[in-house]
């Protein structure tokens, strides 16, 4: 599996489990249809900071992408995850 295909596969993976789909949304939902299992508090603590996480692995997973299919013996794919050691702190 090249480093492109297995960075794609974090990205799908983050999307459909953290993104909404599998666990966001059906609490959401839950807690509007039959009454409150996560507080709209609860629910900002545990998935208000993996939308702009997300952002950042896609932005990744493009360069890398882009860096694997223009390689050049002067590249390296630290510096991609360099440029985004700050998104972090």
């Amino acid at each position: 599996m090249s480093l492109g295909l297995s960075w794609a596969v974090i990205v799908e993976v983050f999307k459909l489990y953290f993104g909404g789909q599998m666990f966001k949304t059906p609490l959401e939902d839950f807690s509007v249809s039959e009454g409150q299992l996560l507080n709209n508090t609860e629910l900002k603590i545990i998935f208000g900071n993996l939308p702009p996480i997300y952002e950042v692995h896609k932005q990744m997973l493009e360069e890398l992408c882009w860096t694997s299919s223009h390689w050049k013996e002067d590249f390296s794919i630290g510096n991609v995850f360099l440029k985004y050691v700050s998104c972090g702190s």
